[in-house]
């Protein structure tokens, strides 16, 4: 189930928004038009920023109820005080002794305190049981529109196998709110306000529908991800390897395997003697190497004729080249 804001304008030509759900924009719409009414435009709404503006105007009615609660207090403070002023004024009227007024003063102030934290306490515990009914409800909408979450992603997903499912680099995007309990909620203060909602996202969305789905239990889902993730992680490798073997082979030719047949020793003496222990190129005696001058990849042989001494800078420069 989805949400849409629908804006248009009814017979009278008055303009107007709806919230209307429905599996898709043309139900949606459907259903405006089922009322007499015109539309103009339709935008869906995320559900997930839904409960975020569900969690903002839960967080503004605790701050509304703080303030009536606040407002209170001030006005059975100030009563207080105009209460004692207007016994202490009366007592001084009658003649009475300043002392007696004082204590009199003083016995109605007490009496007035008395009264007055009992109606703050009055007020202040209708206050917390008005939010605790008000968050209840708040949850119990936020849950609704959780499951209905639940529901879309595994309707959205549910003609894939489970193989599909595990590698999905789609559903590792999503992001779907996970149900407060409101047993915790309550017992450990207001959650929503201090941590925030908490979303499943990736892995806890493919162990849901591999579970739901498909029957797996968590361990059965949890193995099968991380099977899938492994083998994903090798055919990455094996692509890589692919990519830089044919890089290589663009710039250098076909490189022969370790494999290929050694140049007999009497080989290398024979160009070793011919070519004076030096590089060939250049006359250096450091780091010298034998090297073909037709590679073996393009059909050369370990004759003598066919291998030269050249030190390592020059026979990196030759690389596959003839020569």
């Amino acid at each position: 189930m989805k949400k849409f804001i629908i804006e248009g304008f009814d017979s009278k030509r008055e303009n107007f928004q709806k919230a209307v759900e429905a599996e898709n924009q043309k139900e949606a719409i459907k259903k405006i038009q089922s009322e007499g009414l015109y539309v103009t435009s339709v935008k869906e709404v995320d559900i997930i920023q839904d409960n975020k503006e569900d969690e903002k105007i839960v967080k503004q009615k605790d701050e509304s109820i703080k303030q009536v609660v606040s407002i209170i207090t001030v006005i059975i403070e100030r009563l207080e005080i105009i209460i004692t002023l207007l016994f202490v004024f009366i007592g001084l009227l009658a003649g009475m002794h300043y002392i007696a007024v004082i204590i009199i003063a003083g016995v109605v102030y007490w009496l007035s305190e008395k009264a007055a934290n009992l109606i703050r306490g009055y007020f202040a515990e209708r206050a917390e049981e008005e939010a605790r009914i008000d968050k209840e409800n708040e949850i119990r909408e936020f849950n609704e529109k959780t499951r209905e979450q639940h529901l879309y992603v595994k309707k959205k997903y549910k003609n894939l196998n489970p193989e599909e499912i595990a590698v999905s680099k789609e559903i590792e995007n999503e992001r779907i709110p996970i149900e407060i309990d409101p047993d915790i909620y309550f017992e450990n203060g207001n959650l929503i306000d201090e941590l925030g909602i908490e979303y499943m996202t990736g892995e806890g969305i493919k162990q849901l529908l591999l579970t739901e789905l498909h029957g797996y239990d968590y361990e059965e889902a949890e193995e099968l991800i991380k099977t899938a993730q492994r083998a994903e992680r090798r055919e990455k490798l094996k692509s890589v390897k692919r990519k830089i073997k044919q890089k290589t082979q663009e710039e250098y030719g076909n490189i022969p395997s370790d494999s290929r047949e050694p140049i007999p020793e009497e080989v290398k003496n024979q160009v070793w003697n011919r070519d004076g222990g030096k590089c060939v190129k250049c006359g250096s005696k450091e780091k010298l190497e034998f090297d073909h001058i037709i590679p073996i990849s393009k059909g050369g042989a370990n004759t003598a004729r066919n291998i030269q001494l050249l030190c390592e800078r020059c026979n990196r420069e030759k690389s596959n080249n003839i020569g």
